[in-house]
């Protein structure tokens, strides 16, 4: 018997693997493109979502058919935590007894308006503004189809999804010079609302733009390193490569002129060399090998210098320009802070209601905030949150930091292909939470699928291994020949 057919078939189904599309990661490409085209802004009212959230809901319904127990059971502490959202968004919209509805806090203003009109007592949801928290729920769907297509693919099709993020970051900088080049009311701009004038790519905000480009640094790292694991990939062409990308991303930054995407470009950029560091094997290195590193980062250094020197003297450093001359205190996000912050104190503990934020803030704005400029959001999401959904949604928030820091001790534990893949996931989560911190970039639908991936990509490495299936069908031929022989 030739010993040699395992071997043969071995190969033959590794191949046929790599060139196999299954039908998750299809769908998950399809939600993710789809997304990114008509997902840019976090207003309820843009016409894209017409589009964008009937099809989410289609493929929430495909991914559910091709969805299996042990996906299932692998990844229960996602699942759980997005069922539990959906429970928390539904149970706002259940009408309640007028006795236990006037109880709630921060409702007195409507009881009031009830008693003086002579409507009476009614039946009426938790939410103050139903309206606002419908819209709310139908905006799962997007961030929940792309859950449930990607708890069903393996690393290295995750892998391949996330590359895929790699090409709508240069799309959308791309559009973004082109928007410049252009007429700040023209049709480059995709949203009728909108910075006009600034680089927002596919977005309509210019930091939700930003964010976009920082998760391009470890989306790059992940795929140069894929790249490097090759063993015919030249290892000077990948510093080169990784070079060329993060000027470009910075260079993107710069123009953007978003003063929080500055931060999140720095911290992506950091976090991202240290997980190559931490992912790395130690390899013996010749004396050649490291002279090369060393001019090669020597160079990309001097770029980086010349970059930034000739974007501020051609003033294309908006970033640097909105630092120097606007001053942080007349920013309308601090000057709103206090009356967010009263908001929450007053329906503390159950909330506004999920997604009532900017109609139920009017009730709080004093005469000096009113201005044809309104508060659409907190821009602090994690106040946001809290004050629209109580302790209830306070609680989903620590049980997704639980879920990530167990996640992250447990990365050292994996190797370095799987380490590599969920630190990647947990920087796109670090800076959704970044972000969060002086903007609401997760209620854009585009950026809503960036941390969905970013979630699962940080899932228990069972269904990681790439190979095996493959291994599995060499030990099974194995023993097919060996009881043959």
């Amino acid at each position: 018997m030739d010993e040699r057919l395992p071997r043969r078939v071995a190969r033959v189904s590794a191949s046929s693997q790599r060139s196999r599309v299954s039908v998750p990661l299809t769908g998950l490409l399809c939600i993710v493109g789809i997304a990114f085209l008509f997902g840019g802004s976090a207003r309820p009212d843009v016409l894209s979502l017409l589009l964008l959230r009937p099809l989410s809901i289609l493929a929430c319904g495909a991914a559910l058919l091709t969805l299996k127990r042990e996906h299932l059971t692998e990844n229960w502490a996602i699942i759980a935590w997005s069922t539990a959202i959906l429970i928390l968004v539904i149970s706002h919209l259940v009408p309640l007894p007028p006795q236990i509805w006037q109880s709630l806090p921060g409702r007195q203003i409507i009881v009031e308006i009830d008693e003086v009109t002579g409507i009476g007592p009614v039946w009426r949801p938790l939410s103050m503004a139903p309206k606002w928290t419908w819209n709310a729920l139908w905006s799962l769907a997007t961030p929940l189809a792309v859950i449930l297509f990607a708890i069903q693919l393996s690393a290295r099709e995750l892998r391949l999804a996330l590359t895929s993020v790699g090409l709508v970051v240069v799309l959308s900088a791309i559009l973004a010079v082109a928007q410049l080049a252009s007429d700040p009311e023209g049709p480059l701009y995709l949203y009728a609302v909108t910075n006009n004038g600034s680089a927002v790519g596919l977005f309509a905000n210019r930091n939700h733009q930003a964010l976009l480009l920082a998760a391009g640094f470890p989306v790059l790292g992940l795929w140069l390193a894929q790249l490097s694991a090759r063993r015919r990939t030249n290892a000077l062409l990948i510093r080169v490569a990784w070079i060329s990308g993060a000027l470009f991303i910075i260079a993107s930054l710069l123009v953007n002129g978003s003063r929080s995407g500055l931060v999140m470009g720095i911290c992506a950029a950091v976090m991202t060399w240290a997980l190559s560091l931490f992912s790395a094997h130690p390899v013996e290195q010749r004396a050649q090998d490291r002279i090369m590193r060393w001019l090669t980062w020597g160079g990309g250094a001097i770029l980086l210098v010349f970059l930034i020197a000739s974007a501020v003297s051609s003033d294309r450093a908006v970033v640097f320009s909105r630092l120097m001359n606007s001053e942080l205190v007349d920013d309308a996000r601090i000057r709103n802070l206090p009356a967010t912050v009263e908001m929450l104190r007053d329906v503390f503990p159950w909330g506004s209601g999920i997604g009532s934020f900017q109609p139920v803030f009017q009730i709080y704005e004093g005469d000096a905030m009113i201005s044809p400029v309104y508060m659409n959001h907190a821009h602090n999401d994690w106040l946001e949150a809290i004050a629209t959904g109580g302790i209830p949604a306070a609680l989903l928030l620590i049980a997704l930091l639980v879920i990530v820091v167990f996640q992250v001790f447990a990365l050292a534990r994996r190797n370095g292909s799987d380490r590599l893949l969920c630190g990647t996931g947990l920087i796109l989560l670090l800076l959704c939470a970044i972000g969060s911190l002086s903007d609401y970039p997760v209620r854009v639908p585009a950026i809503a699928v960036l941390m969905a991936l970013g979630l699962v990509c940080l899932r228990p490495p069972r269904l990681q291994s790439d190979g095996a299936t493959v291994q599995v069908m060499t030990q099974q031929n194995r023993r097919k020949h060996s009881y043959a022989a």
